[in-house]
């Protein structure tokens, strides 16, 4: 019986998705992102399911593409940029979703000025390779969500500092979020202008 218990809680306060949670065929992305798979999408949408994986390929790649400008231009060093990753697409609140406190006992958490934990909309977490993300790429509309374009940018450039071994080169290491911050910004920069051309 205690046996039970506890295997049910370590289950439950597994940040990694649990096997029958993950995708029986992982969705792989294309071209500079070949290394990255969707491992688990919580109501993995019945329609626009490929318009779904190929925009968020689209932002993956792009990502990627501004990577390089960005560190050039804040003096980052650097040989070749890798990315390695698996994405979980997760429900916004409820049981193994992005918000549920048992699952991401160990994830980061971030709080405002007064101490109040606030709601997460994505993470990278370094141990597992993993970016979980709000599962919302399109509203309701089924237009894209431009919020889920800015955090997959943002955890990929997490991911890409951390994998290749640039967060030694930050003047600060507690500004990682800032500096992640700057390139989401960076990558809005450049999206609207390509919106102009």
């Amino acid at each position: 019986m205690i046996n039970s218990a506890l295997l049910a809680l370590s289950m439950m306060v597994s940040i990694e998705p649990l096997p029958f949670e993950q995708i029986n065929n992982p969705i792989v992305l294309e071209h500079k992102c070949q290394n990255v798979s969707i491992n688990e999408w919580q109501n993995i949408p019945k329609s626009n399911l490929s318009k779904a994986v190929s925009h968020i390929g689209q932002v993956c790649n792009e990502s990627l593409d501004y990577i390089k400008p960005f560190l050039i231009s804040k003096n980052i060093q650097f040989d070749d940029l890798a990315l390695k990753a698996r994405i979980s697409l997760l429900n916004y609140q409820g049981f193994r979703s992005l918000n549920d406190n048992l699952r991401f006992t160990f994830g980061n958490k971030v709080y405002d000025e007064s101490g109040k934990l606030l709601p997460q909309i994505g993470q990278y977490h370094y141990a597992t390779k993993t970016i979980f993300l709000d599962n919302q790429v399109f509203y309701d509309s089924q237009s894209f969500n431009a919020q889920f374009a800015r955090v997959l940018s943002h955890e990929i450039f997490h991911a890409v500092l951390k994998q290749n071994n640039l967060l030694e080169q930050l003047p600060n290491k507690k500004k990682k979020k800032k500096f992640a911050l700057e390139f989401e910004e960076y990558v809005e920069t450049k999206r609207l202008a390509k919106l102009f051309q």
